[in-house]
């Protein structure tokens, strides 16, 4: 997703967002409050359809699938 028209802040969010970040990860990351993240994710988020949303499902979905069968990969998946 494209994200050219957004704060700084909320790009950070979005980018990490659509790399499969789930919304407590990146409010850890960035070092705010989990609300804000869902606030902006909720906004500009295309999860209600779309290709791109299917994928990003599917992303979070092979990771917790390798973190469950590999837990010593968690830290080469960035989790």
């Amino acid at each position: 997703m494209a994200h050219g028209m957004l704060r700084p802040q909320e790009r950070q969010i979005m980018d990490l967002h659509d790399r499969g970040f789930r919304n407590g990860e990146i409010a850890a990351v960035l070092g705010i409050k989990p609300v804000q993240v869902k606030r902006v994710t909720s906004r500009f988020s295309d999860e209600d359809g779309g290709f791109e949303a299917m994928i990003v499902r599917g992303t979070i979905a092979l990771r917790r699938a390798i973190e469950s069968r590999h837990p010593d990969k968690k830290k080469e998946l960035g989790s």
